[in-house]
C-alpha cells in the first residue's frame, strides 16, 4: 500500500451486543429526500433498518454508528430507590405537580419503558442516543403530564384518586411517546405528598372522616333506639290487646251466666208458677167433687203425713155433740196460730 496515496489506520470491529442494536448514519451513498429522515440501506442518510447483534466492519469517518437499547428501562421519579432495582434502573428527581386548589407537593413516579429494535432508527433521527431520550423526551413528557392532570382537580381528589391519574396519565404517555418510537410498559404513582405539603390537609380529611363515622354511628344506634322502642311499644300494645281480648271473653262469660241463671229462675218460677196452678186446679176438681170440707181434709193429711204438723191434740175436748173433726180443726187451728205467731217474732 503506497502510504502516500493511502492513509493507513487501526479501526476497532463494531461489535453489537445482545441487548442492543446499531443504528447507521451513512455519510456516503446516494442523496434522496425523506420525510420521516430514515432512507434505505446503501442510501447517504440514517438507515431504516439497524445492525443487530454481531461485529461489523464500519469505516468510521464513512459511517457513524449509535448504540440503542432494546432493553427494558425503568426510571423512578422518587428519592428513594426501590429494593432489588439494579440495571436498567435510572434514578431521578420526584415531580412536583400544584393541585387545582393550590397545594404544591410531591409525587412519586416509576416508569418502565423500550425500544423495539425496529423503532430504534426513528429514535435516532427524532431524538438520538439512549440519555437524550431519557433526558430529553421521557422525562420531559412524565413531567408534564402529571403537571397537566394535578392542575386539573384538588389536592384532596388527587390523593383520594390515585389509579385513577395512573390510568390517565399511562394513556397519556403511551400515546405523546409513541410518536419517537418509545414503547411505554408500565406507569406506577407511590407516595403522594409528604407531611410538609399535605399534612395539615390530610389530617384535617382524617378528621373530618373520623367526625363522619362517629355520625353515622350514632345514627345508627340512634336507629337501632327508635327500632328497640318501637319493638317495645308493639310488645305492649299486644299485651293489652291480649288482657282486652281476656277481659272482654270474661264479660262474654259473665253475661252468659247473668243470662243462664236468670233463664234458671225464669224457668223455676214458671216451674212453681205451673205447679201452683195445677195443684190449685186439682183442689177445686176435688172440692166439687167431695166437697170443700172434705178436700181441705185430705190436704191437712197430706201435711200430717209429711210431718209438718202435729195431731196430738192441744185443746180439751168435752160437751155433747164435739166430735173427732172439731178436735182436729182444733188442733190445725192451734198450729196456724203459733206459725204466725213466730213469723211475727221474726
Amino acid at each position: 500500500i503506497n502510504t502516500k496515496l493511502f492513509t493507513i489506520a487501526v479501526i476497532p470491529i463494531t461489535n453489537v451486543t445482545v441487548g442492543t442494536v446499531a443504528v447507521i448514519k451513512s455519510n456516503v451513498g446516494e442523496a434522496v429526500d425523506s420525510k420521516d429522515r430514515l432512507v434505505e440501506v446503501g442510501q447517504k442518510g440514517v438507515w431504516n433498518k439497524p445492525l443487530t447483534e454481531g461485529k461489523y466492519r464500519l469505516h468510521m469517518q464513512a459511517y457513524e454508528v449509535t448504540p440503542i437499547s432494546i432493553r427494558q428501562v425503568k426510571v423512578s421519579y422518587t428519592a428513594e430507590k426501590e429494593q432489588g432495582e439494579g440495571r436498567g434502573y435510572q434514578p431521578m428527581k420526584p415531580i412536583t405537580v400544584r393541585s387545582k386548589d393550590g397545594f404544591t407537593f410531591p409525587v412519586d413516579v416509576r416508569m418502565t419503558y423500550k425500544i423495539n429494535s425496529k423503532d430504534a432508527p426513528e429514535v435516532v433521527a427524532t431524538v438520538g442516543d439512549d440519555a437524550l431520550v431519557l433526558t430529553k423526551l421521557v422525562t420531559p413528557a412524565v413531567r408534564a403530564i402529571f403537571r397537566n392532570n394535578a392542575e386539573k382537580v384538588k389536592a384532596l381528589e388527587y390523593v383520594q384518586n390515585r389509579s385513577k391519574q395512573e390510568s390517565q396519565s399511562t394513556s397519556m404517555l403511551k400515546e405523546e411517546l409513541a410518536k419517537y418510537g418509545v414503547t411505554v410498559l408500565a406507569v406506577r404513582i407511590g407516595d403522594i405528598g409528604d407531611e410538609k405539603s399535605l399534612g395539615l390537609l390530610l389530617k384535617t380529611q382524617t378528621d373530618r372522616e373520623i367526625a363522619l363515622q362517629e355520625q353515622a354511628t350514632f345514627e345508627e344506634q340512634q336507629r337501632a333506639a327508635e327500632k328497640q322502642k318501637e319493638l317495645t311499644k308493639t310488645t305492649q300494645e299486644a299485651e293489652e290487646e291480649k288482657r282486652l281480648a281476656t277481659a272482654m271473653y270474661n264479660v262474654q262469660i259473665a253475661e252468659q251466666d247473668k243470662q243462664k241463671k236468670i233463664i234458671g229462675a225464669q224457668a223455676e218460677a214458671e216451674l212453681i208458677k205451673v205447679t201452683a196452678e195445677a195443684k190449685a186446679l186439682a183442689y177445686k176438681k176435688i172440692s166439687e167433687v167431695i166437697g170443700k170440707n172434705n178436700a181441705a181434709l185430705i190436704e191437712i193429711m197430706k201435711l200430717v203425713k209429711a210431718g209438718k204438723i202435729r195431731i196430738t191434740p192441744e185443746v180439751m175436748v168435752g160437751g155433747a155433740g164435739a166430735g173427732m173433726t172439731d178436735a182436729l180443726m182444733g188442733t190445725v187451728l192451734r198450729g196456724m196460730l203459733d206459725k204466725e205467731a213466730g213469723s211475727g217474732k221474726k
